[in-house]
């Protein structure tokens, strides 16, 4: 039997939900995955990871988030330009999976009204931005308001650009940096920004990098950069410490009741 003092150790922990992305190219026997990186981060930091699959209904949705303290919401496959007021997508789009972007539609509409702290990671960083009523360019390598893109698709465990960060910002005093170099690997960025969010670093192409909550009583923290595959560099590491230790403090119970 498991050692009585490893459970409730374990108890203690907060757990962290992470949603799923999809093995696309399986074809007629698609499976839902994630990266490793992802759940070492958050076991890194003191977390207990809980992988939500993709349920397109509420209630069940909001059952499942019913069972986390926390959330990191993933980077995959682009969601559909088409969600958020475009009339057509740019040619460099590659959709997630049809699946994934109901679930994750339905997903961050239960997590802002929910109190659970949420952070975003590079697709997830977006989808905070798209859920609050916000835009994304569709690929800054073609768009006229980039000029000198930096290497923003490279590879996650190599540095690929500095960002600025804003020096009275959540993430400041996360990091404690005013310029972190961080890895890159995405083509679409944060346009107009959403409800509520507050631009919170930038590249030195315009690139915005991270957008955070404007109520100070609530932790919602988005990124374009993938700190889970860095989190040799403290700062990093640190991101997902915070989001546990925020998670703590919220305790289970804190998303919405599901409308049955």
């Amino acid at each position: 039997m498991p050692d009585q003092e490893y459970i409730m150790t374990a108890m203690k922990k907060p757990t962290i939900g992470l949603n799923l992305s999809n093995c696309i190219e399986d074809g007629p026997t698609p499976a839902m995955k994630i990266n490793d990186d992802y759940v070492d981060a958050v076991i890194a930091a003191g977390g207990l990871p809980l992988l939500i699959p993709q349920v397109e209904d509420e209630s069940g949705l909001g059952t499942l988030l019913g069972l986390c303290d926390g959330f990191v919401l993933t980077g995959g496959y682009d969601y559909d330009p088409l969600s958020w007021g475009e009339k057509e997508r740019h040619p460099s789009v590659q959709l997630c999976d049809e699946r994934r972007q109901k679930s994750d539609m339905l997903l961050i509409k239960l997590l802002l009204q929910s109190k659970l702290p949420v952070l975003g990671i590079c697709g997830g960083h977006q989808l905070i931005n798209i859920g609050t009523g916000g835009t994304l360019y569709q690929d800054i390598f073609s768009d006229s308001d980039f000029s000198g893109v930096l290497p923003h698709r490279h590879a996650k465990g190599e540095i690929a650009h500095d960002v600025m960060i804003e020096p009275d910002s959540r993430l400041h005093s996360i990091t404690v940096k005013d310029v972190l170099a961080v890895n890159s690997t995405h083509h679409m960025a944060v346009k107009r920004t959403g409800r509520g969010l507050a631009i919170t670093a930038r590249s030195s192409d315009g690139c915005i990098e991270a957008v955070e909550s404007t109520d100070q009583d609530r932790f919602i923290l988005g990124v374009q950069w993938h700190p889970e595959a860095m989190i040799r560099v403290k700062a990093n590491l640190d991101i997902f410490r915070i989001l546990i230790k925020e998670s703590g403090k919220a305790g289970r119970g804190s998303a919405p009741a599901p409308h049955l």
